[in-house]
């Protein structure tokens, strides 16, 4: 039985390939320049979960530096079984060579399936906005604490 303080692994869970709208640049706050990225829809796959990110999300981001934006994701997926989860996804993504955008996030899961229903992801996204514009590609991994069932 794992002890409360267990370290927790990781157990890869899924690719996304997520298509978005040109961001609305809605102006200058004190936290950075706010932009809106209307999620328009896309797919997923992998050993832990597959199927199609509906359309009508979005990421609410703060661009903090020109090189730097503050990730905060708010949208829906359908499983292949028709169960649909809310996502929330939060981090940040640095360009790390010019149109090359990289980073880590966190993820949280929500659902009527007390399998994937609070779940918590660790993630990684990239976007080349020169070579694929309106393309968010995202790997999610399941943090696993051993000794701990869903609720």
């Amino acid at each position: 039985m794992a002890t409360w303080n267990s370290l927790p692994s990781l157990s890869f869970l899924t690719e996304a390939e997520v298509h978005v709208a040109p961001p609305h640049e809605l102006g200058h706050t004190g936290q950075g320049e706010r932009l809106m990225f209307a999620i328009e829809g896309g797919r997923f796959s992998g050993p832990g979960l597959s199927g199609t990110i509906l359309p009508g999300g979005a990421d609410w981001a703060f661009q903090v530096s020109r090189t730097r934006i503050e990730i905060s994701a708010h949208y829906l997926v359908e499983r292949e079984d028709g169960v649909v989860l809310e996502i929330t996804n939060e981090g940040t993504s640095c360009e790390v060579s010019p149109g090359i955008w990289q980073g880590e996030t966190v993820a949280r899961f929500r659902s009527r399936d007390p399998v994937q229903n609070h779940q918590m992801m660790i993630g990684r996204m990239r976007a080349d906005t020169c070579q694929e514009p309106g393309i968010i590609r995202l790997a999610f991994w399941q943090v696993v604490v051993k000794g701990h069932a869903p609720a």
